[in-house]
């Protein structure tokens, strides 16, 4: 899990390396909310998350978008967003301001 987590982490890095002539926001991995916090999942995708904020507080055209829905935004299997989930999403992208 280590190595997809760096690996993850290198080509997004590459992306916004790639791209620094687009503005770019960078949204977090939600959790799994069908499994209990303190999971072996949820554990990495909280420390891959927290490596991607630093990465992108290194360039100016990328943005970060925190998500901490309930799981109520979320379809049946709670990985994927339904209607309201992405109405939020559309709802916090709008207020980045670059």
């Amino acid at each position: 899990m280590i190595l997809i987590r760096k690996t993850a982490l290198k080509l997004n890095t590459e992306f916004i390396k790639l791209n620094s002539h687009t503005d770019i926001i960078v949204i977090s991995v939600p959790h799994h909310h069908d499994l209990h916090s303190p999971t072996y999942v949820n554990n990495e995708i909280r420390k891959y998350t927290r490596n991607l904020f630093k990465v992108i507080q290194a360039f100016d055209h990328t943005k970060f978008l925190e998500l901490e829905f309930d799981c109520i935004f979320y379809m049946r299997r709670r990985l994927h967003f339904d209607k309201l989930g992405k109405a939020q999403l559309a709802k916090h992208a709008l207020y980045i301001q670059y």
